[in-house]
């Protein structure tokens, strides 16, 4: 099934003011008990990037679009974001000065960003499988920390497509080679998924990646550029097959 992932990212230093009227009271409630200015800056972004990509979709207006954050364990608002109703699915992450947001109608998302931080590698390479850990074993410095970071992002991406979030087979989730932009993976806990992850540029300090569950092909639709200075090359689409 051939498709299109909607992609926007911007820095949390410009958030658009017009996305705090478009909060539902959910969405109102939980950022009233968010203690730091940037946490509730990327709450809000991350709300407001889902709201714009779906109003500009489906052409109902963002405060119309029924996003809703509800936990499925707990009944809290701090699950993965669900559009209740709409054919519709999404996903958004945060890492640093970045938030970034996905949206599809083909199936589950997951999209994940992390800052590259040297210091975090050991603790990142400790969680990577055998064969993935081999595959970074030629490379050394600012190559070697890149590439351990991106392995990581793809493995996250899958594991929220999948809905298993962090409590899924992490260490079991082998992302193939660092030196190609797209992966197909297959997931322990779903033997006949393919699961496409496509890495995402997000400026030199990120690593991102997205993925779609029961997806093999699929474009990728993202601008040019970011809010707030943050560079991103132009629209991709990843290949089919394995």
């Amino acid at each position: 099934m051939a498709g299109t992932c909607r992609i926007r990212a911007a820095v949390v230093r410009q958030v658009p003011p017009g996305y705090r009227t478009w909060m539902s009271d959910q969405e109102r409630s939980r950022l009233e008990r968010i203690r730091r200015p940037v946490d509730r800056d990327r709450f809000l972004l991350g709300t407001g990037l889902v709201r714009s990509m779906v109003s500009e979709l489906t052409g109902l207006a963002p405060q119309a679009v029924p996003l809703d954050r509800t936990c499925a364990e707990c009944g809290s608002a701090h699950g993965r974001p669900m559009l209740k109703g709409l054919p519709w699915f999404a996903s958004i992450s945060h890492s640093g000065d970045v938030v970034l947001a996905a949206v599809t109608d083909l199936a589950p998302v997951g999209v994940d960003i992390e800052r590259i931080d040297p210091k975090r590698l050991g603790a990142i390479e400790s969680v990577m499988p055998t064969a993935d850990r081999s595959r970074l074993a030629g490379l050394e410095g600012r190559q070697r920390c890149r590439a351990g970071f991106q392995n990581w992002v793809r493995r996250e991406s899958v594991l929220k497509a999948a809905g298993d979030g962090l409590a899924g087979p992490v260490r079991e989730l082998e992302v193939g080679d660092p030196a190609s932009t797209t992966a197909l993976i297959r997931y322990p806990r779903r033997d006949a998924t393919p699961m496409r992850v496509h890495d995402l540029a997000v400026g030199p300090e990120y690593a991102a990646a997205v993925c779609i569950a029961d997806a093999a092909v699929y474009s990728v639709d993202m601008p040019t550029s970011i809010r707030g200075d943050v560079k991103t090359p132009s629209t991709g689409t990843t290949p089919g097959g394995e």
